[in-house]
């Protein structure tokens, strides 16, 4: 596939580069993960309008997709950002899809939002299931058009950095249907409690306990009705393509992760020295790396193809099955090299590999962690065989 950028895409990607070159090099990474964050690296994404990307014209983004994002994101990966990139750039794309068909009370309280969160602030979490994770949310209809939520989400890709945060909740209706939501990540019955993964990656656990919402806080429905009114069936079709959008991001910054690990553990394998000689210059070992280059590619690949099926089904040029595809094959190779990279790049530096002084142990857990993100191999697997039938 062409992996040439166009000029716009090739500026946004040299400037993220050299914020990220600054200001999240390796030792200054280490305060910022402890920290859970930085609000100040934050702030510059959202200054470079990274987060403007995949919104529309119409709610003040640029109506990009998920090609522009593919070298962002595997710089994202390279550089082992801590701070939920992928969940902000899901988030705004789904508000900005699901204002599209909202009601009017909806689209008064959440537009604002949304033009302020393409420059960071608020933070967007997407509270859905995915992966084998289904169902975990419930939504009852109360009066006067409010709702009830009960129910709890691990693993929510959020941060404790930051004031004002929006979460967006997709929950199971007693028909059978879903919801949309949209809340503040506070009120009586809701609890979000702080957490990082093995990955160091920030994270939440959102509990509802009967927690109450009015009905502005509704974006939409797939039911059969909400208040006597016909469901409006965009709702549903936002909430796939948000979270097909998000599997091509995180392959995208799989892309760099890999491309991260191959390098060092190459110029790894042509400094270290062993019996007088650098140990890149053994046969068996010049198999091993030059294996993991050629994953580094295939990877690449198909991170590029579900990244434009994600576009063009976007644009009414692929269908959602092709689409669904598309990112289940990417997510089951993502899932399949990371596990191989992590595991072979860790053994060719020995033990040092997982010292916690050198980037590439780092990279092993965000490795390990992505290559289960948002379902198993398993999982994604079933998903493109079910795609495909």
């Amino acid at each position: 596939m062409d992996f040439q950028l166009n000029e716009e895409q090739r500026q946004l990607a040299d400037s993220l580069e050299r914020v990220l070159n600054d200001q999240y090099e390796f030792e200054k990474r280490r305060p910022i993960a402890a920290a859970g964050g930085s609000e100040a690296v934050w702030g510059t994404l959202g200054e470079l309008g990274l987060f403007s990307i995949p919104v529309s014209e119409d709610h003040g983004g640029f109506g990009g997709g998920a090609v522009d994002l593919l070298r962002p994101m595997a710089l994202v990966g390279r550089a082992l950002v801590v701070d939920p990139v992928a969940a902000q750039l899901t988030g705004v794309r789904l508000l900005d899809r699901a204002l599209t068909g909202s009601t009017a009370a909806a689209a008064a309280r959440w537009q604002q939002v949304l033009g302020e969160a393409v420059g960071g602030s608020p933070r967007i979490a997407v509270v859905a299931p995915t992966g084998e994770q289904d169902g975990r949310v419930q939504a009852s209809p109360g009066a006067n058009g409010a709702w009830v939520l009960s129910g709890y989400a691990d693993s929510v890709a959020t941060t404790g950095v930051g004031d004002g945060k929006v979460l967006l909740v997709v929950a199971s209706t007693p028909d059978g249907g879903r919801a949309l939501f949209a809340i503040d990540a506070a009120g009586p019955g809701l609890t979000v409690t702080a957490d990082t993964g093995l990955d160091r990656q920030a994270a939440a656990r959102v509990c509802f306990d009967n927690h109450g919402v009015t009905a502005p806080a509704l974006l939409g429905t797939t039911a059969a009705e909400v208040d006597g009114q016909p469901a409006r069936d965009g709702v549903g079709a936002a909430i796939e393509d948000a979270l097909d959008f998000q599997g091509a991001l995180l392959a995208c910054e799989a892309v760099g992760l890999i491309e991260f690990a191959c390098e060092t553990t190459l110029e790894y394998l042509k400094t270290r020295k062993q019996f007088g000689v650098a140990i890149g210059s053994f046969q068996a070992l010049q198999h091993r790396i030059v294996d993991l280059y050629v994953e580094l590619e295939q990877v690449r690949s198909m991170a590029a193809l579900s990244a434009s099926k994600v576009d063009a089904a976007a644009q009414g040029q692929a269908t959602a099955a092709e689409r669904r595809r598309a990112v289940a094959a990417a997510r089951v190779l993502v899932g399949k090299v990371a596990d191989k990279v992590a595991r072979e790049s860790v053994q060719l530096h020995g033990g040092m590999g997982m010292a916690e002084e050198l980037k590439v142990s780092h990279s092993f857990r965000r490795l390990t962690v992505l290559a289960r993100q948002a379902g198993s191999v398993d999982w994604q697997l079933d998903r493109f065989i079910r795609c495909a039938a």
